[in-house]
Order: structure tokens, then C-alpha cells, then sequence
């Protein structure tokens, strides 16, 4: 993303899945190790609260780290000139039902910036309410159904002006990304396109 780690302000986790959070413990590590000045007592960690027990986050020094949120549903939270707005508790698909992680989606908005990041794809009536982003980045899970269809209905719901494909698996490599986009687009009229290597928006 060409960011460097001292200029972050916060971390925002949505669930404890690995491909999600597994880098959290080693992320922390280096962002506390950090010694500029600037940093010392600003940094801000949003998190659901069964992280804490999953990564024993309770264990890091605190000293670099200005707060700790534990997120709530539908909770407006506020970072320097941005305010973060957590989604309705996100649900997981059945294959998960004995380990249920706690998941949120975030809409993020600030003077110029109305991005919305969804990670989940099962869709139940009413989970999107309040959900109006202007841009939706969302993690793709895949092209079957009932995923497909599922993840249409969340898009169509939300309806956004721009929807940013990511979080595609190995297989999904090989049938091409790009067709994706212009699948997910035919199916919700919304202009889609795929995340671009690096993850520079622009």
C-alpha cells in the first residue's frame, strides 16, 4: 500500500478468522516497537471482543496504544476526522455454527472519504439496514451458489455507486478475477471492479 507503519492511527479488525487477523500479534509487536514521538499515545485498536481472548491481546503493553475499543453494533466511532460506523452483528455461514466469531462491517466516512468494507457473505433480511456507503469494498467469497446469489442481494441492498471486489481464493485465480467483476455487475447493475494489486484505490 506504500504506508509506512508509524503513520497508521488505528487497526480495525471485523473477526478472528486467520486470513483476517492472523498477523495481528506480529503487527502489534512492530507497530509498539515503534519510537517515534509522534506515535506514543495515539494509536487506537477496534477489535471484537473475542480477540482478546483468541490472540491474548490483554497481554500487550498498553504504554503505545491510546485505547483499546471493544466493538458494539451499530455504534458510531469517532478517529481524528473520521467516524466509524460498525454494522449490524454480521452472520456466519453454517459450517462455522460451533465457533462463531463475533464480525462487523464498517462504514467509514470523513470530509472526503465514504467507504464502506464488508467481509461476510450470507445474507438475512435486515443485516444491511443503515448500510449506505458510498463505495463498498468487498471481500468476494465465491462464484457458487447459494454464495453468489447471497453476496448479489448484500451489494443490491447496500447499493452503492462503486463496488470493489477482494478476497479471492486460489481456484478463483484460475477461472480469472477480472470476469468476476463483470459478473457480480451483471447481476446487481452496480459498477464493479476488481481490487487492484497493491490495494492503491487511488
Amino acid at each position: 500500500l506504500g504506508i509506512k507503519l508509524e503513520e497508521l492511527d488505528a487497526i480495525l479488525l471485523t473477526h478472528r478468522h486467520l486470513d483476517h487477523g492472523h498477523d495481528i500479534v506480529p503487527m502489534l509487536e512492530a507497530w509498539l516497537d515503534l519510537d517515534s514521538p509522534k506515535n506514543i499515545g495515539e494509536k487506537k485498536l477496534y477489535l471484537p471482543t473475542d480477540y482478546l481472548d483468541e490472540y491474548q491481546l490483554q497481554e500487550f503493553s498498553r504504554k503505545k496504544i491510546k485505547e483499546i475499543i471493544i466493538l458494539s453494533e451499530k455504534t458510531k466511532y469517532k478517529l481524528k476526522n473520521l467516524t466509524i460506523t460498525t454494522s449490524k452483528t454480521l452472520i456466519e455461514k453454517p459450517h462455522h455454527i460451533n465457533n462463531l466469531p463475533q464480525e462487523f462491517a464498517f462504514h467509514i466516512q470523513g470530509e472526503k472519504i465514504d467507504i464502506g468494507f464488508w467481509s461476510q457473505s450470507r445474507y438475512v433480511k435486515g443485516i444491511t439496514n443503515g448500510f449506505k456507503p458510498k463505495i463498498l469494498i468487498f471481500d468476494f467469497i465465491s462464484d457458487s451458489e447459494p454464495y453468489l446469489s447471497e453476496q448479489a442481494n448484500i451489494i443490491k441492498n447496500i447499493n452503492p455507486e462503486l463496488v470493489i471486489l477482494r478476497h479471492f481464493i486460489l481456484p478463483m485465480y484460475d477461472k480469472q478475477v477480472s470476469r468476476l467483476a463483470d459478473l457480480m455487475q451483471g447481476l446487481t447493475n452496480i459498477k464493479t471492479i476488481i481490487a487492484p494489486e497493491g490495494g492503491n484505490l487511488g
